[in-house]
């Protein structure tokens, strides 16, 4: 597996992938955490805010028209 595929994509791809990976790996790891402390806060905000920003640049991906 090689990494070139997302190196040459454009930025707001990169970008989106960049948001994703965090969302992706602390959402799985906060269904089976104990709720209510403060990682699962933390952590909670983090998720967040990675879900935000991943929303946003998908917003901003170009489109491939044909």
């Amino acid at each position: 597996m090689s990494l070139t595929p997302i190196l040459d994509a454009p930025l707001m791809i990169q970008l989106h992938i960049v948001a994703a990976t965090p969302a992706v790996l602390i959402g799985p790891l906060m269904l089976f955490r104990r709720s209510r402390d403060r990682v699962h806060k933390y952590l909670g905000y983090v998720w967040a805010i990675a879900m935000a920003c991943l929303a946003i640049f998908g917003l901003f991906i170009p489109s491939v028209t044909g």
